[in-house]
This record gives C-alpha cells, sequence and structure tokens, in this order.
C-alpha cells in the first residue's frame, strides 16, 4: 500500500474550475462507517495520503465502534487522518459533487437507471465502485468530517428506517466529531468581540 505524507504532497497539476482540483466526481466526507480501499476490492488507486497530529481526529480508543475496525486507524499514531478514494461508505450524511459528477449521477439516477427499491447512498455506492456502465472518481477522508447528531432523548426517535433500542441518551453527541458545530451552537450564538471561546470538546485527549 502506498502512503503519501501529508507533508510531503507530489506536485500536480493546477487547478482550473474549482479549488479543491479538477479530476474529481464526488467528496465522500460524512458517513456512518466505511473500510480502506483493498488491492482485490477496488478499481481505484489503493494509495492514501497521510496525516498525521491532526488534532480534530480523537484517539483510536474514543472512535466509535462502528468505526475504528473498518478503518484500521489504530494501525496508525494518535490523531492521524487519511485521505483515500471511497470503500464502500454507508450513508450519505455529508458530500460534495463537481459539476462533472453532478451531471454523471443525475444521468445515472434518473434517465439511464433509477432504481426505486435501492437506497440514495447504495446507488452512490455502486456508482464509485464501477458497478455500473458510469463510474464516479469519489473521494473521502478517515474519520468523516460529518456525523449524525443524535440528540438528548431516546434512542428509538434516531432514525424512522432501523431500530436503535430504547435506552435514554442523557446529552446530545456527534460519534467521531471532536468539536461538534452542533454541541457549541451556544458558544457561537453567544460571542461577543474580544471574548475567548471556550469550546466544548466531545473526546478529549
Amino acid at each position: 500500500m502506498t502512503e503519501i505524507p501529508f507533508t510531503a504532497l507530489p506536485k500536480t497539476i493546477p487547478a482550473t474550475e474549482s479549488p479543491y482540483g479538477d479530476d474529481w466526481d464526488l467528496l465522500w466526507l460524512g458517513y456512518c462507517m466505511q473500510g480502506l480501499p483493498r488491492p482485490e476490492s477496488t478499481v481505484h488507486s489503493k494509495a492514501r495520503v497521510v496525516q498525521k497530529s491532526d488534532t480534530t481526529v480523537p484517539t483510536p480508543e474514543r472512535l466509535g465502534s462502528d468505526f475504528t475496525p473498518h478503518n484500521m486507524l489504530k494501525d496508525y499514531p494518535a490523531h492521524t487522518r487519511l485521505y483515500h478514494h471511497t470503500h464502500k461508505p454507508v450513508c450519505s450524511t455529508g458530500y460534495a459533487l463537481s459539476r462533472r459528477g453532478a451531471r454523471k449521477v443525475l444521468w445515472e439516477l434518473s434517465v439511464n437507471h433509477y432504481d426505486s427499491g435501492s437506497a440514495y447512498d447504495v446507488m452512490l455506492i455502486n456508482l464509485c465502485h464501477g458497478d455500473r456502465k458510469t463510474k464516479l472518481n469519489c473521494l473521502s477522508t478517515s474519520p468523516a468530517l460529518f456525523r449524525h447528531w443524535r440528540p438528548r432523548g431516546l434512542a428509538s426517535s434516531e432514525s424512522d428506517i432501523s431500530p436503535h433500542g430504547d435506552a435514554w441518551r442523557e446529552e446530545g453527541k456527534s460519534k467521531d466529531i471532536r468539536w461538534s458545530v452542533r454541541a457549541n451552537i451556544p458558544m457561537l450564538l453567544n460571542l461577543r468581540r474580544g471574548q475567548e471561546p471556550v469550546w466544548v470538546d466531545q473526546y478529549p485527549d
């Protein structure tokens, strides 16, 4: 597996159409769980960019139980973030499409072959992994930058498509997100000029 340090990125062709580069279709930045590309299970590059000392990443033991076994961050130093091609991410919590990517998605999922019995994230996975004639170039990061906010209350209220049990959550939380915007809304709303903010860190070291 080729690993490229974030501090020693190779030179690339300057972007002309997007500040994030030109040769991509979908940035999958929010999901429930995802694996890392393996040589036998991807049509894309198996290389990954490794960014160490990213303080937005919780330590491995504090990452959600549905995340760590799939992404193998436990094999890296604490506070490591990876950038790579997608590998079957579940949930479309947060993503961005380039103009080229949007055209492909609209063609495949509406005009060419709309599958009313399939979930949207599953249809995107099929496009990202070359299971259809149209193939998207999909990039991601581990851990995710966006996760579901689970509010205070019964866990059963979290979803209308899958069971989450009847446990009571006393405090709202997002998995794997240290400085959650949702958790810090009170501070953001009441922050005054010159005031030193005290941010809520959901997963301090």
